[in-house]
């Protein structure tokens, strides 16, 4: 089973233990109903954005609670390559919210710097830990 097969139906046990319909849960994530289905049902890839719409507006749940229901199913199962597609999964998305909240914290122009004061800070933490 690939990792967008397991992202769907997880959202989708979500979804019916929320007593939600497909329905609903597009229209809150501003998102047609007909997709919500595909994704469900692991036919459609899924961009970042789109999953955390799902996750946060449509099923009203953390996009970290999301990501670590799925983390912990793969890892009951013992399967490590599932362990591993979800923490690569994870790290991705990480990225991508971090990106999110620079651009909108700092406006993209001076996003740029934000990224390099931050790379400076964590290798001058990394550097200390080492030592």
């Amino acid at each position: 089973m690939d990792i967008k097969t397991k992202i769907g139906l997880r959202i989708k046990e979500i979804r019916t233990e929320k007593e939600l319909t497909q329905e609903a849960v597009a229209f809150k994530a501003e998102i047609d109903r007909t997709f919500m289905n595909h994704v469900e049902n692991g036919k459609r890839n899924v961009s970042v954005d789109t999953l955390e719409k799902l996750v946060c507006s449509g099923l009203e749940m953390s996009f970290k609670d999301f990501l670590t229901q799925i983390f912990l199913m793969a890892k009951r199962k013992g399967d490590k390559m599932k362990v591993k597609e979800v923490q690569l999964l994870s790290s991705k998305i990480e990225v991508a919210i971090d990106k999110i909240w620079k651009v909108s914290l700092f406006g993209p122009d001076n996003y740029k710097s934000a990224v390099i004061s931050h790379y400076l800070r964590t290798k001058k933490e990394v550097s200390k830990t080492s030592n």
